[in-house]
């Protein structure tokens, strides 16, 4: 069953815009010397680009994927999420730097192994895969699942598709279970929620040991739901994903109607 939600905003979700860059517009802070320097020849020379044009689009992420560069794609779609450069007092310690101290043939290695775990659409191997053995510091979920993503969209042998699996996803999900009713699945991945802080919505806290299993569920019940409205599960994801609470408060925003819904139903859930 297609949670009502999407069933009453399939027209807004057939509109929605693609997710925008959390790097656009900022992309110069990557350019600092402490990370610039730290970067090989290869991968300064092919930067400069995107550095010159202070952009990353997603359409060009998804182009250097398709071109099988995947260094350079892996880099520039951490830098199209907006990767932390700048949220240390030491900026040779931000998640950004240590992506780029993290041994290129390993990165390379790694994203042929993922690459195969999707294509036999084994998720939770994937994820699980990534928070151990591929481990980057400072790359979770959030991020690894963007690398994920950008595998997915041009590789035919990936027929589900992989998602983005942040913390707006991750609301987004859990409302959409409560209102389709699904407790069984809600009770055995979501343990917690942590209510309004700094003025937005609350994050969701999912069972550790049952991450990568909550995952794998979420891409095969968005492309389930996908089917039913008619759409791909990447345009569903991208819908749900709203807009930077930032810049739009509206309440029709997506980030915040999905989380009253899931505010709504607490009792249902922890009590």
């Amino acid at each position: 069953m297609t949670p009502k939600y999407l069933l009453d905003n399939k027209i807004r979700i057939f509109k929605s815009p693609p997710e925008e860059s959390l790097a656009n517009n900022n992309l110069s802070i990557y350019k600092n010397p402490i990370f610039y320097e730290s970067s090989n020849s290869f991968l300064k020379k092919k930067l400069d680009y995107y550095f010159d044009k202070n952009n990353i689009d997603k359409k060009e992420v998804i182009g250097l994927f398709r071109k099988n560069d995947k260094y350079l794609a892996f880099t520039c779609a951490m830098l199209w999420g907006g990767i932390n450069a700048t949220r240390s007092e030491n900026k040779s310690n931000t998640f950004y730097s240590k992506f780029l101290k993290h041994p290129k043939d390993k990165i390379l290695k790694d994203i042929d192994i993922v690459t195969n775990n999707l294509e036999k659409k084994e998720f939770n191997k994937a994820f699980e895969y990534y928070r151990n053995e591929a481990k980057i510091k400072g790359i979770g979920p959030a991020y690894f699942t963007k690398l994920f993503y950008f595998i997915g969209v041009e590789n035919d042998n990936i027929p589900i598709k992989p998602l983005i699996f942040d913390k707006w996803t991750q609301n987004a999900y859990l409302a959409l279970l409560l209102q389709n009713k699904e407790i069984d699945k809600v009770k055995k991945y979501f343990k917690a929620i942590k209510l309004n802080f700094s003025n937005s919505p609350g994050l969701v806290e999912i069972d550790n040991k049952l991450y990568g299993e909550c995952y794998e569920s979420y891409i095969n019940d968005f492309d389930k739901w996908a089917n039913e409205i008619g759409c791909t599960s990447s345009k569903l994801e991208e819908f749900i994903f709203g807009q930077h609470l930032g810049k739009n408060k509206n309440p029709e925003n997506p980030r915040i109607e999905l989380w009253k819904i899931v505010t709504s139903n607490l009792e249902i859930v922890f009590n």
